[in-house]
């Protein structure tokens, strides 16, 4: 009689409210518009393909996983990263987030989610500490970048090179780099003969990267992939000879710099899973863009977490997805004490439309 008197009332009085109790909704707040939406639309095809694989098996705890995604247009509108997670958060049952994809649509969402303890946050590509550090609620599978750029100092220094120009921009997740370098240059007995900041979203860099070669710096740091396109290619123009070196780098933009980079050193983290990159290709046709695999991570972690706690509840499913470990698409999946990926960098030089690893730790001989 119950089943029959529930089957009434899903079918007549509420059939919206009982799908959603048999649905697992992920909100999905990336960059889709903007310099950040290659990293935006990456992120969304991991977290889909993720998504697309769970149901085509058990979903959930047996429910089918939908994902719903806003754009926070985070270079473009100040307050994109905010206005895509209050739509997302109308909607009922959606209590686990993906993104922000970039650290100023992350960091301004901090002081919301330590306010709304019940909602859970894990950014697939925002590399600062203080996003997953600023409330027990915010994961972060990807790893913190100031790590590997303070590696780069190390290389740097060990090529010869002791005079640094930085190509940064005004953008937090940029300039945490940009000084991370700086202080680790330094002290290493560098000098940082000059820095420059653009917008995120600047398109002519001319008048900038001829001071960068006045300055006649033996290395020029890139911290913003969209500005290391334009700068390496004025670099290139005004024939500056010294050496390139890149907090990241990718491989899909890599092609469209014209051999620009040629000889950049960067970090990197461990490489997408072979079979990831094959089920990827196959879904779009092309390879995996940076975050792409974190992405999925993402979403997987979410969904390990859950059959482990056997709930959706969110203390359980926080400290489930902390305690979590796993081999996934983006390497070997275990979270610190701060909700941080544990990860060490790599070094490498561009070659061609390749990488060649960069022997030793600090990258002193190539391979």
């Amino acid at each position: 009689m119950k089943r029959i008197v529930g089957f009434l009332v899903c079918a007549f009085l509420a059939p919206g409210l009982c799908r959603a109790e048999n649905e697992v909704k992920i909100g999905a707040m990336l960059c889709l518009t903007g310099v950040c939406a290659p990293t935006g639309t990456a992120s969304l095809r991991g977290a889909e393909l993720a998504v697309s694989e769970l149901n085509a098996k058990n979903g959930i705890l047996g429910r089918k996983v939908l994902l719903r995604v806003q754009d926070t247009r985070e270079v473009e509108v100040a307050s994109g990263a905010m206005t895509a997670f209050n739509n997302l958060a109308l909607e009922p049952g959606v209590a686990v987030f993906i993104g922000p994809t970039w650290s100023n649509g992350g960091m301004s969402l901090v002081p919301v989610f330590r306010k709304r303890p019940e909602l859970i946050a894990i950014s697939p590509s925002l590399g600062v500490a203080d996003f997953n550090e600023g409330s027990p609620n915010l994961f972060n599978l990807w790893p913190h970048d100031d790590i590997s750029t303070r590696g780069l100092a190390t290389v740097a220094m060990h090529k010869g090179w002791k005079r640094a120009a930085i190509v940064s921009a005004q953008d937090s997740w940029a300039t945490t780099q940009a000084q991370a370098f700086a202080e680790e240059f330094k002290k290493l007995g560098g000098e940082i003969v000059i820095t420059i900041e653009p917008l995120p979203g600047a398109s002519d860099l001319r008048t900038e990267i001829f001071k960068v070669v006045e300055a006649k710096p033996d290395v020029v740091l890139f911290t913003l992939w969209p500005h290391m396109k334009l700068a390496a290619k004025e670099l290139r123009q005004l024939k500056y000879a010294g050496g390139l070196m890149a907090v990241q780098m990718d491989k899909v933009g890599l092609a469209t710099t014209n051999g620009a980079l040629e000889g950049t050193v960067f970090a990197q983290f461990p490489e997408s899973d072979p079979s990831f990159v094959q089920r990827f290709v196959q879904k779009y046709g092309e390879s995996p863009a940076l975050s792409a695999d974190t992405s999925y991570d993402t979403v997987m972690l979410v969904a390990r977490a859950a059959e482990s706690a056997g709930t959706l509840a969110p203390d359980q499913l926080k400290a489930a997805m902390s305690k979590a470990e796993f081999q996934g698409a983006s390497g070997w999946i275990s979270l610190d004490a701060v909700r941080a990926i544990k990860r060490k960098p790599e070094f490498f030089v561009v070659r061609g439309e390749t990488f060649a690893r960069l022997d030793g730790e600090v990258g002193s001989n190539e391979k």
